[in-house]
Parts: structure tokens; sequence; C-alpha cells
């Protein structure tokens, strides 16, 4: 229970907090199951967890991108991913009392050298900004970390609100737009960059106006994290 406390206050301070431990280890096993038979039903019949990340790395080199989003949307709607987002949703209401709903699962995924896949700074807000929303993201198959380009949060910045002022960008035919807060350099300087390092198990979670990015991955080993929304009712 003090864990929990301290979650909820870091998360209030800070706009993010890492949940040690959530996720059980059935959980883990079943998401990895989900990743790799995924990918092995819809990209090759060869992948399994070990090589997993050179099919992929193959893919994205030539340029499969249309092969690369569809099976993620066959992931991104699976059981255990769904079970992980309504586990979530109970958390959420029986920690922060407050009503939400689940609205989106999906995951991220960071290739080595792959800049389509790293996402610059932005906030969630302008993306959802008709509602409230409060957002998870959890490693899967490998851990998340600095090295393999894991998300990074601007500390405390949450509390500049939403940042309507934005640039649209696209750096890719291919890839989601990144909406950039115009003063970001400003930003940068007056809030510390901090890296979500997470273990299996772990779950990071964090504020819709938290400005945070994803990064370059500089390993071998694509990195895949699991993402769940919820939309907070008023």
């Amino acid at each position: 229970m003090n864990n929990i406390i301290n979650n909820i206050e870091a998360f209030n301070n800070n706009g993010f907090t890492v949940l040690s431990n959530f996720l059980s280890k059935e959980d883990v096993q079943n998401l990895k199951f989900t990743l790799v038979n995924g990918y092995k039903t819809t990209l090759d019949d060869n992948i399994n967890e070990h090589n997993i990340s050179e099919y992929i790395s193959k893919f994205e080199d030539e340029e499969k991108y249309d092969e690369l989003y569809h099976s993620f949307k066959q992931i991104s709607t699976s059981e255990s991913i769904m079970a992980i987002g309504d586990k979530l949703n109970i958390f959420y209401q029986e920690n922060f009392h407050k009503k939400s709903k689940l609205i989106n699962t999906g995951f991220a995924i960071g290739i080595k050298d792959a800049k389509r896949t790293a996402y610059d700074w932005h906030q969630e807000k302008p993306y959802y900004s008709d509602v409230d929303t409060i957002h998870f993201q959890f490693p899967i198959l490998y851990p998340c970390n600095k090295d393999n380009g894991t998300m990074s949060v601007l500390e405390g910045s949450q509390k500049l609100g939403y940042l309507e002022e934005v640039s649209n960008i696209k750096i890719h035919d291919k890839a989601v737009n990144t909406l950039l807060p115009k003063k970001i350099e400003t930003f940068k300087k007056t809030y510390a960059e901090k890296y979500l390092n997470m273990s299996l198990r772990d779950v990071g979670l964090f504020n819709q106006n938290i400005i945070h990015r994803s990064n370059l991955n500089m390993t071998d080993k694509v990195r895949f994290a699991g993402i769940i929304r919820l939309e907070i009712m008023h």
C-alpha cells in the first residue's frame, strides 16, 4: 500500500511514475507469446523469440511498412493486451478514485537506427484534445532502458498544462505525426530529462500533459513497449 501511495505522490508531483512489478509473471509470458506468435502468423512462420528482432529489422530495411503495420494491428487488439488494459483501468479507478474507460491499446517499437520509429518531444493531450486521458507503457519481451530507446520525459512539465502552440512534424509517410511544442528549447532548459527504465513486469504511468519522447534504439534487439490509454470520465 505504501508503494502505491508513493507512486501516486510521484505522479502528482512529477507527471509520471513507474509501478514496479505490477504485472504478473503470467502476464509477461502471455504478452511474449502474443507478440511472437502475432509476428509469426503475419510476417514469417520462422519467427521465434530469439530471431524476432532480426526479422523485424529486415522488414524495416526492406521498407515493408504495410506488412509491419498489419502485424501491429493484429497484436494491438489481442486478448492479452486488452486484458492488461482492463487490469490497469481497474487499478486507476480503485487508486485514483476517478471513473475511466479503456479507449486505446497498442505498442511502440524501436528499431536500431530507424528514425521512423522514434518520436520527438510531444504531449498526449493534442492527440486527444476533446477528452482527458491517462497513459500507461510497459515492456514486452525485453526491458526498456536508455540504450534501447525507452521513453523519456521532461520531469514536472505537466504543470505547463495543455500546450496548444505546436508544430506538426511528419518525418516519414509511414510514421505518426509529432506535435512538437513550439517553445520546446525553453522547456528543455527548464525541466530535467528523465528516462523510464522499466524491467519486465513494470508499468510506467504518465500524465497527458507531460512532455515526452521515445528515443533511438542503439541495440540490435527491437524494443517493444505496450501502450494503454484510458479516458477519464467527468
